[in-house]
């Protein structure tokens, strides 16, 4: 029973935000626009939570029990989660179109790209916080919430990457940064000075977390977890106030324009 909540656990809190990421990278690189468009969000998210995200975070976490070499369960999570993007071309495009077989192969070869930016962001986002706040022994084997919130910088850097490219793939015609700050200074300026103050705060994390090292007395794992939420608090606020801030830009620009 114990093993299951944290199979279970794991799913919900590590494996789902990863394959959510893999796949709207993923789809966001074999350019399918149709699944990222934002005006049919409610049954894209659906179609690809139900035929991608859920069935990978519970493949992923199997293989993971039953011990498959890492080497091949990559091998095998980049084949089943092309299977799934194939899906999803099929539930929100042209049978046809998604099926030919030089479509397929570029998007199995577009999938080892997303994989290799994934990983290169876990590694980043794993070993970066071991190196600051000391080694600990198995990070992948540390309690599931621990690994959650150790995560976070990483989870919130991942979404504002990704939604700043959706809306820009959706509003290609309507939106660019210059004319975000040109044409609404308001929003301009709050973002401007949000950031000031968060690089502020970030600045200070960098300089009593890690170069005065005020925490040495703890051990890692509380390390770890007070300077991931230091961190993920001050870029959540920034995340947050960029999203309500595009929204509201293109809000302005459909009324003025009508």
């Amino acid at each position: 029973m114990e093993e299951l909540v944290k199979v279970t656990l794991h799913i919900l809190l590590i494996s789902v935000p990863e394959e959510l990421f893999i796949i709207l990278l993923a789809l966001i690189i074999t350019g399918n626009n149709q699944a990222l468009d934002l005006f049919y969000w409610k049954r894209n998210l659906k179609i690809i939570m139900l035929y991608s995200v859920v069935p990978m975070a519970i493949i992923s976490n199997v293989i993971k029990v039953i011990g498959i070499n890492d080497n091949v369960s990559l091998l095998l999570g980049i084949f089943l989660t092309f299977i799934t993007l194939i899906i999803i071309e099929i539930k929100t495009k042209n049978l046809n179109e998604s099926l030919k077989i030089k479509k397929m192969i570029s998007c199995l070869l577009l999938m080892v790209l997303t994989f290799t930016i994934f990983i290169a962001i876990e590694f980043v986002g794993y070993y970066l916080l071991i190196i600051i706040a000391g080694k600990v022994s198995d990070m992948f084997n540390q309690p599931v919430v621990f690994q959650f919130i150790a995560l976070l910088p990483e989870r919130i850097i991942e979404l504002f990457i990704i939604y700043t490219i959706v809306f820009k793939k959706n509003n290609q015609r309507k939106f660019s940064f210059f004319k975000l700050f040109k044409n609404n200074k308001k929003s301009a300026f709050i973002i401007m000075f949000a950031s000031f103050i968060n690089l502020v705060v970030l600045c200070l994390i960098y300089e009593y977390f890690i170069v005065i090292d005020i925490l040495k007395q703890l051990g890692s794992q509380v390390r770890i977890v007070i300077l991931s939420i230091s961190i993920s608090l001050p870029l959540m606020f920034l995340v947050l106030l960029w999203i309500i801030v595009l929204d509201n830009f293109i809000k302005y620009e459909v009324q003025r324009r009508d």
